[in-house]
């Protein structure tokens, strides 16, 4: 009998894609629930004489919706929270993490990530994006300050191989 849990890293991301599958269909389902009880017990548009659905209808068009800009906005609405800033070539900090993210980019086989600085002197790094040509890898500025370059190589590969992850099943 198979294992229920899955036991590899690519696995791990197919059960990811398919929970992430059915958490959208049961909010666009909540929703529509909701608009259900709308309809049955405030409006009264259910009942034995009246069947014109509108707030369900409402509510699956509304959940259905959100779910879909959610997906769409993830990588937006995550830059946005950590305050990041496109890396300054100007700034020799940024360009030496430019040209580490294109060597990395290069080695991978990846297309060139959108490069970010979070104004944080926590030293921290993370990717993100649907698929490599929206992915984005993000540093602090804590995290430029205490590596030196070959830190930082390894923490840029780190960070490409969730890019490489993330779509290669």
């Amino acid at each position: 009998m198979p294992s229920p849990v899955p036991r590899n890293l690519y696995e791990q991301q197919v059960h990811n894609r398919r929970l992430t599958f059915v958490v959208l269909i049961g909010f666009g389902l909540f929703t529509a629930f909701l608009g259900f009880g709308l309809d049955a017990f405030v409006l009264g548009t259910i009942s034995e004489d009246v069947f014109i659905p509108v707030g369900t209808l409402a509510g699956l068009l509304v959940g259905s919706i959100s779910a879909i800009w959610s997906m769409k906005s993830g990588v937006k609405a995550v830059i946005a929270s950590t305050g990041a800033l496109d890396a300054d070539v100007g700034v020799p900090a940024q360009q030496q993490l430019i040209n580490v993210v294109h060597e990395m980019s290069i080695a991978s086989g990846l297309p060139m990530p959108r490069v970010m600085v979070i104004p944080d002197l926590d030293p921290n790094a993370f990717a993100t994006g649907t698929n490599p040509e929206t992915s984005v890898v993000a540093v602090t500025q804590g995290l430029l300050d205490s590596l030196n370059r070959e830190e930082l190589q390894g923490v840029i590969a780190h960070e490409m191989s969730h890019i490489r992850t993330s779509t290669s099943v």
